[in-house]
C-alpha cells in the first residue's frame, strides 16, 4: 500500500502553448507532485498530447480545450485550455469533478480518510468593459459552485486569475477569498519581491 504524502508540492504555470513548453514541463514535473496549466492552446482533438506528456513523467491528468470546433473553419492560433496533472504513485485515488465552464477544471484527491480539492483556473482578462467584469464574476460563481458542492476540508485554487491588487478584478477576487476563508497566497504568503508573471513583449516583471 502506498504511504500517504505528508507534504505536497503544487505548481501552476501559464504555459502559452503546451507543445512549445513540453521540455520545461518535464523538468518542472520532477520537482512537484501536482502541476496545473493554463493556456495550453490545444484543440479538442489534440488533448491526447497532454496524456502522452503525463505518462512520460509518470503523471495522470485531465485536460480541457477552450476551442469550439463546431463553429466551422478556425482562424488564428488556438486559445485558452487547461490541464491538471498529478503524480499517480502518490495519488492513486483521484476523482474528476464535473466543471461546466471551460475556464476551470478540478479533481478531488483521497489522501486516506482526508480529501483535498485541487482546481486550475484561467479567468478572463479585464479589457475595460462591463461585459468582461460580468464574465469574471460568473467564473467566480462557477468556482463557488464547485466549492459548495464538495464537502472538502482543504481547497487549492491555482491558475491565472488575471486580477491584480487594487483593480476591480482584484477587489472581486479578494472579496471572494474572504467570503470562503481562502488565503490569497500572492498577497498574504509570498515575499513582496516575488514575481508571478513576466511580460516578454513589454519586458515587464509583475508581482
Amino acid at each position: 500500500m502506498n504511504s500517504k504524502p505528508t507534504n505536497i508540492t503544487l505548481a501552476t504555470f501559464n504555459c502559452r502553448s503546451i507543445k512549445r513548453s513540453a521540455e520545461q514541463l518535464k523538468k518542472l514535473s520532477e520537482n512537484v507532485d501536482i502541476l496545473v496549466l493554463q493556456e495550453t492552446w490545444l484543440l479538442p482533438h489534440d488533448l491526447g498530447f497532454v496524456n502522452g506528456l503525463s505518462q512520460h513523467v509518470q503523471f495522470s491528468c485531465i485536460a480541457k480545450s477552450a476551442v469550439d470546433t463546431s463553429t466551422g473553419i478556425l482562424k488564428g492560433r488556438p486559445y485558452g485550455g487547461l490541464a491538471l496533472m498529478w503524480c499517480k504513485s502518490l495519488f492513486p485515488s483521484v476523482s474528476i469533478i464535473d466543471c461546466t465552464s471551460d475556464r476551470l477544471a478540478a479533481v478531488q484527491i483521497d489522501l486516506g480518510g482526508r480529501h483535498i480539492l485541487v482546481m486550475t483556473v484561467y479567468l478572463p482578462f479585464d479589457d475595460g468593459n462591463e461585459d468582461c467584469l460580468a464574465d469574471f464574476i460568473a467564473c467566480l460563481g462557477s468556482i463557488e459552485a464547485v466549492i459548495t458542492d464538495s464537502d472538502i476540508e482543504a481547497i487549492y485554487v491555482l491558475g491565472d486569475f488575471n486580477a491584480h491588487c487594487g483593480t476591480r478584478f482584484g477587489n472581486e477576487l479578494l472579496a471572494f477569498c474572504t467570503d470562503y476563508s481562502l488565503v490569497c497566497v500572492d498577497t498574504e504568503v509570498l515575499a513582496p519581491d516575488t514575481f508571478t508573471h513576466i511580460n516578454m513583449t513589454a519586458g515587464l516583471i509583475v508581482g
